[in-house]
């Protein structure tokens, strides 16, 4: 098995089991092995606190954003779950494309914490974005 193929699997498994610390020590000492200790220590800093913590983060943003935004937008309520919205983040990170429209009018306390989304997001989900600031693409004017 190449390189590549090992690190897809290992974060396929953290995605699919996102609390099991087991496979993330694993990962991190794989990460070491191959001079990745940056990454390494990303996956090794995880915790089960910080897991739930960040979940609980994620799930008040989404109700925020489905409760300020069902007035422009008669399927917020349906399509802004936690589960949702994670998966239209996972989808703009393979793709590119925006997933999640804001309002123009959007309220601020909503706006200002699309970075703080990333670092949560990246907590819950074991995906590493990188240093590449997401939130003005990610989250785009829907107006």
């Amino acid at each position: 098995m190449n390189v590549e193929q090992e690190r897809k699997e290992f974060l396929e498994e953290i995605q699919t089991n996102t609390r099991n610390t087991y496979v993330r020590a694993i990962f991190a000492d794989w990460l070491d092995e191959h001079d990745e200790p940056e990454l390494a220590d990303f996956y090794r800093s995880w915790t089960l606190k910080k897991h739930e913590e960040s979940e609980k983060w994620l799930q008040d943003y989404v109700d925020k954003i489905a409760a300020e935004g069902t007035e422009w937008d008669l399927d917020v309520k349906e399509n802004y779950t936690l589960e949702a919205v994670l998966e239209r983040a996972n989808k703009h990170l393979d793709t590119g494309e925006p997933t999640i429209f804001l309002n123009f009018d959007t309220p601020v306390h909503i706006r200002s914490s699309r970075k703080k989304f990333w670092a949560h997001f990246q907590i819950v989900t074991g995906r590493r974005i990188g240093v590449k600031d997401y939130s003005e693409v990610f989250f785009r004017c829907g107006c």
